[in-house]
């Protein structure tokens, strides 16, 4: 156990509308963030 690090799962759901104005830009950003942080982030979508 001397290497073992530990990690957490966040995650995110949503139901998208027809109106999707503002979410492609949203989601980079909030990517771009997770990814500057100590932890880093991965992206899955689901379609």
């Amino acid at each position: 156990m001397k290497d073992f690090t530990p990690y957490f799962d966040v995650i995110f759901t949503s139901i998208q509308t027809e109106n999707t104005e503002g979410y492609a830009e949203m989601a980079d950003i909030m990517e771009t963030l997770a990814k500057q942080s100590k932890v880093g982030a991965k992206r899955k979508k689901n379609i």
